[in-house]
């Protein structure tokens, strides 16, 4: 257990920036960029939310569709490579909802071209983009799924990346940073399980199937590709008494079996379905109970009464959550 927080950077030192903290873990899962924030705090000192959005802003990390198909925060260096990878898979797997949704072959094709026409000014946002590419005779449904399918096909297809959100948290696209990948086929599959098991480890390929959303197969060729290139674990770490992890957090996300962190009677709890997963308490290398905001007070809410230990660490964490945020919070 200690192993894998500690390949998390939620034991042991850790990360001095936000691109650090992220590319430890090859990807921070950003549906939610308040949720990415916390997965950033978790794994940094002395850090604060902003600095998570100035990154985003300066190019030093990239927000778009990898794993799993879903939106994740990477950093530059990496975005190319795994944009190569995870594409062509999510272009597929995407392509009958797509069609469902109006959004056919031909159709996406002339999308792409008003796409490419719109972004050239900087950060817009969808439902903006969505007018402007129904302007120029792409015929969508800007009322349903479409938009959304729209713009992730569009990263997919290498146009776009999820910008910063604007006002009242509506999603904004912008143009792709221009990348070559740094490695392909086999390579990248290599490459992805030394980056894996560096944040992740001791796993498997199970585990790295289910992290990314690669068939297992392809899983079980990285390994093979890797060898004896796997990154040796160091000594266990020590694990703190407590950190509060915000939603949808890595440790949660990164192997098939959660068991090492989670018990299984309380994975209902913390995984209440719909892909939902909640911001949880972790308390000696455990999840011990989930945590919510009211307001300015931040409330536990443990599956049993924590120890001591726990209790006596936590107005210090509850602190520096408030000093990240920038609120002050009891």
């Amino acid at each position: 257990m200690s192993l894998r927080l500690g390949a998390q950077l939620l034991a042991g030192p850790p990360a001095a920036t936000v691109a650090g903290a992220v590319g430890r873990v090859v990807g921070v899962q950003a549906q939610s960029m308040p949720a990415a924030r916390l997965a950033v705090r978790a794994r940094t000192s002395g850090l604060v939310a902003a600095d998570v959005d100035r990154s985003l802003a300066a190019g030093e990390t990239v927000r778009t569709w990898l794993m799993r198909n879903t939106l994740h925060l990477v950093t530059a260096a990496d975005h190319g490579w795994l944009h190569a990878l995870f594409a062509p898979l999510n272009l597929a797997a995407g392509r009958r909802r797509r069609e469902q949704l109006g959004l056919d072959g031909e159709t996406c094709v002339r999308a792409l071209a008003a796409v490419e026409a719109v972004v050239t000014d900087g950060p817009v946002g969808r439902a903006e983009l969505v007018r402007r590419v129904v302007e120029r005779g792409v015929r969508i449904d800007p009322s349903g799924q479409a938009p959304a399918h729209l713009v992730a096909y569009a990263a997919m297809s290498g146009l776009v990346t999820r910008g910063p959100d604007l006002a009242r948290g509506e999603p904004s696209v912008v143009a792709a940073p221009a990348a070559v990948p740094a490695f392909a086929g086999d390579a990248a599959l290599g490459e992805l399980a030394r980056r894996y098991l560096l944040g992740h480890g001791p796993a498997g390929p199970a585990d790295l199937a289910a992290w990314s959303g690669l068939p297992v197969g392809a899983a079980r060729r990285a390994f093979e590709v890797l060898g004896d290139g796997a990154p040796e674990p160091g000594a266990p770490p020590g694990v703190p008494a407590v950190r509060l992890l915000g939603a949808f957090d890595p440790v949660l996300l990164g192997h098939r079996d959660r068991s090492f962190v989670l018990a299984p009677e309380h994975a209902r709890l913390v995984n209440a379905g719909g892909g939902m997963v909640g911001a949880t308490i972790l308390a000696e290398g455990r999840v011990a109970g989930l945590w919510r905001r009211a307001g300015r007070r931040v409330v536990l809410e443990p599956f049993a009464p924590l120890p001591a230990g726990v209790r006596a660490a936590v107005p210090a964490e509850v602190a520096d959550l408030g000093r990240f945020l920038g609120e002050r919070l009891g």
